[in-house]
């Protein structure tokens, strides 16, 4: 669209072009045609462009007279569209985790078991929000989150402090005479403490001066993103691992197997050979032996040299590799065993273990169960 083309538009469709929310692209085009058109000269005598629209909406350009007031522009009124059944908005059911497990199992004092049930339930309800999975009153924790296949579990317990032990009373002395008292007891403290016992990733989120552990739980849901995030991590990780450790050892199997084949027709090779120069050397001796039976005089001794010599080439024949043509060709056998395989493998492989290429993402698996990362295996 140029200065031009416009005019012309504006003259076959009675000076009003209206154009319905046109793109960015085309409404920068009309805008440099109005702006060539006033540039140019090329509006009428007597006559000014007027538009609307410039950055949004519908756009409408008009030739009207200079001293004209302009028009209201109306938009042409569009087809109502087809009746639509109202949308019921649907609301999720959240999943429900009974708690009274985890409530049951917590050593506190009786007055903070309404804190640590509104603990609890803010933490589930905030890990479930997230994707999460969440376990209550198993494998001797209060809360067990599962995020990226792995368990993280979460104990809910109250502090203890050090204080001095009372003097023992004299029944305790006489139960136990031969036993010293101890000095110093654990009190509870009413303050509340979160711990996860994971490995090597232990943390511990607790009542202080300047805050409560309800005020701790985002951080603690904060720390599970973490450790789903390096958890994923570690299983790209594992799984580029086990892919590059699963080609080294095909490509160890497949060397493996040409180096058995060389190795293979180079013992038949020396051994054709030897074969050969023994048949060779048995037949220069038949040779000997038919020369002696013609020259001995003695027709029965003669006849008698003259069977010997036949046996003689019978053997040559028999062990020369020349009279067996199928023989001679490299052997590559169809079926070959880990056993014959394994002192050709790679320094570090075995033939017998094929790498197992662990899965990405991992699946949730439970509590206490191992997966092995590489299975035997023998290959034909």
């Amino acid at each position: 669209m140029n200065a031009t083309e416009l005019v012309d538009q504006l003259n076959s469709a009675g000076g009003e072009i209206y154009i319905a929310d046109p793109s960015e692209r085309v409404r920068a085009k009309y805008r440099r045609a109005i702006h060539g058109a006033k540039e140019q000269g090329l509006v009428p005598e007597g006559f000014q462009l007027w538009h609307t629209g410039r950055d949004r909406g519908d756009m409408v350009i008009r030739l009207l007279n200079r001293h004209t007031k302009p028009p209201r522009v109306v938009p042409p009124v569009r087809a109502p569209e087809t009746a639509r059944a109202p949308v019921i908005a649907k609301t999720v059911k959240r999943s429900t985790i009974d708690l009274k497990p985890a409530i049951a199992s917590l050593a506190v004092s009786k007055g903070l078991l309404p804190r640590c049930r509104t603990i609890l339930q803010q933490l589930t309800d905030e890990a479930l929000r997230r994707g999460y999975e969440v376990l209550a009153g198993v494998e001797k924790s209060s809360l067990v989150i599962v995020a990226s296949g792995e368990h993280l579990p979460f104990r809910l317990f109250e502090e203890q402090d050090t204080a001095p032990a009372p003097p023992p009373t004299k029944a305790e002395l006489r139960l136990n005479p031969w036993r010293l008292p101890p000095t110093t007891i654990k009190v509870p403290t009413g303050r509340l403490a979160l711990r996860l016992d994971h490995y090597y990733r232990n943390r511990t989120w607790a009542d202080r001066t300047r805050w409560r552990l309800e005020d701790r739980l985002t951080e603690v849901i904060d720390h599970v993103d973490s450790l789903a995030r390096a958890e994923i991590e570690r299983q790209r990780e594992a799984h580029e691992k086990g892919l590059r450790d699963l080609e080294a050892w095909e490509a160890g199997a497949v060397a493996a197997r040409h180096a058995y084949i060389a190795a293979l027709n180079r013992r038949r090779i020396r051994s054709q050979a030897a074969r050969s120069g023994r048949a060779h050397a048995l037949r220069e001796f038949a040779d000997l032996v038919l020369v002696r039976a013609e020259a001995e005089a003695d027709p029965p001794s003669a006849a008698q040299m003259r069977e010997w010599q036949g046996a003689i080439l019978v053997e040559a024949g028999r062990i020369d590799p020349l009279t067996t043509p199928a023989e001679l060709r490299l052997l590559e056998p169809e079926e070959i065993t880990a056993h014959e395989l394994a002192p050709y493998m790679p320094r570090g492989m075995s033939i017998y273990y094929r790498p197992v290429v662990p899965a990405f993402p991992l699946p949730a698996t439970p509590p206490g169960q191992v997966t092995a990362s590489v299975a035997p295996v023998v290959l034909r």
